[in-house]
């Protein structure tokens, strides 16, 4: 509609840079409409000295039709000398009226205000508080304190500190912007939040293996987010790991797995654990199994060894390893694990290059570790393997018996993971015709169905 039949004065056209002259016409063409307008040139710490000098031209030809002409920090990427160097170009090729828009992912959003203000921007974004998405964006808090020290006659802090004080700490509670790992590996590697959140999210990879992922990430594909490209950094990484480890065994192991009558009893996370625990001591005491932990090596039962699925969790507690406790480590752990980490008894497992070859799982290997640990097992010799405490996560009552820092806590995710398990065990069962193995479960578990199959 015209601006006369609309509530706003201002309208902002944001776009990636394959869409820059295109979003320039469209803003000129709002303006006529009676508007304010602005365009704001996303991701500006992808573009090339190039790319920044072609927006000359652009900012020239539409100089008389749009009000502002941003350069918006998308990822929080820039450094202070290269946002000087952006603004000092632009400045010095056209009249127009730049502006800028700072994310704060590396805490610079500030510091990059000050080099554009001296470089000739006439506009700067900023927000109480820092408010915006991810890792928020320049705070108005900051700047207009540096203002009023400059020139207290013009500027007024106290009205933003009041409205700071009584409204924005709660918000920032409910919301959460600001300083977080994801962001700052967003604003370091110039790509979109959502490849190292969903990363993180996982507590699958350690912030080494998370880093080098996103290096791989193609320049092309760093501004958008896209789900097949994430799955095929989670899979490049993975091969990559398998390629370089090899299937060994502890000859101690190999004996244990010979006394148990090839029998192993696996103890996962679930709060079942401790309600049924006279129970699975009396079941060790009878069928007298190998008993191996999933992650945890301080189960409350007597164990003969632990599983770690991932480097993550063996960061997290190899210091709690007992020395003569059989340790069996997983593909996502490097080779130097054993070495670097003082381990004893160590067998590795691999089963992308063995047992899962070509692998059932959606992922090429599970995801939730007591799969993984049922296949390592399986890959070792065992060939009954009892389960207990693969409870499933329910909203009712604790998912784990210890305390869990890494635990799902949203009832979307306990329905994705509940579900993800459920495939993950029919692609389990798809290995029986490969291997005779059995597996059940000795205490109670949302997956009985599927551990049937």
């Amino acid at each position: 509609p015209e601006a006369s039949e609309y509530g706003a004065d201002m309208i902002r056209v944001a776009c990636t840079k394959e869409m820059a002259e295109r979003a320039t016409e469209f803003a000129a063409d709002l303006s006529k409409l009676g508007y304010e307008t602005t365009v704001n040139y996303m991701g500006i710490s992808n573009y090339t000295n190039e790319d920044i000098l072609a927006l000359i031209p652009l900012m020239n030809r539409f100089h008389k039709e749009i009000n502002f002409f941003y350069v918006a920090d998308s990822f929080g990427s820039l450094l202070p000398k290269r946002t000087r160097e952006i603004f000092s170009t632009l400045r010095f090729g056209t009249e127009s009226s730049l502006g800028f828009h700072a994310h704060n992912n590396l805490q610079l959003a500030f510091a990059n205000c000050l080099e554009a203000i001296d470089a000739g921007v006439d506009i700067i974004d900023g927000s109480v508080f820092g408010m915006g998405r991810g890792a928020g964006n320049l705070y108005t808090d900051a700047i207009l304190a540096y203002y009023e020290e400059r020139d207290p006659s013009c500027y007024r802090l106290i009205p933003i500190l009041q409205f700071a004080d009584l409204h924005m700490e709660q918000q920032k509670d409910s919301y959460s912007w600001g300083y977080s790992l994801p962001q700052l590996l967003s604003g370091v590697f110039h790509c979109h939040p959502n490849y190292p959140t969903n990363l993180l999210r996982e507590k699958r990879y350690t912030a080494d293996d998370i880093y080098r992922m996103l290096k791989q990430l193609p320049a092309d594909q760093k501004s958008r987010f896209e789900n097949a490209q994430l799955e095929m950094l989670k899979a490049h990484h993975l091969e990559t790991l398998a390629s370089k480890i090899e299937f060994s065994v502890e000859p101690s192991i190999t004996s244990l797995c010979e006394s148990s009558n090839a029998h192993a009893l696996l103890v996962c996370g679930g709060q079942s654990i401790v309600d049924n625990l006279p129970d699975i001591k009396n079941f060790i005491l009878n069928e007298k199994p190998a008993v191996f932990s999933v992650n945890n090596p301080n189960p409350p039962l007597s164990s003969d060894g632990v599983f770690f699925g991932n480097r993550r969790r063996l960061l997290q507690y190899f210091e709690q390893v007992e020395n003569g406790s059989e340790v069996i480590l997983g593909v996502d752990i490097h080779n130097s694990a054993p070495k670097d980490f003082a381990l004893n008894h160590v067998s590795r497992v691999n089963p992308l290059k063995g047992i899962t070859n070509p692998s059932p799982f959606p992922l090429g290997l599970p995801t939730n570790s007591a799969i993984e640990a049922i296949l390592a097992l399986i890959q070792l010799g065992f060939r009954r393997i009892s389960i207990c405490g693969m409870d499933g996560y329910e909203t009712e009552k604790p998912s784990h018996y210890y305390a869990e820092h890494d635990a799902v806590t949203l009832p979307e995710e306990f329905q994705m993971q509940n579900r993800s398990i459920e495939i993950e065990l029919a692609a389990l069962a798809t290995l029986r015709t490969q291997f005779d193995f059995t597996v059940r479960s000795i205490t109670p578990t949302r997956f009985k169905e599927s551990l049937a199959q």
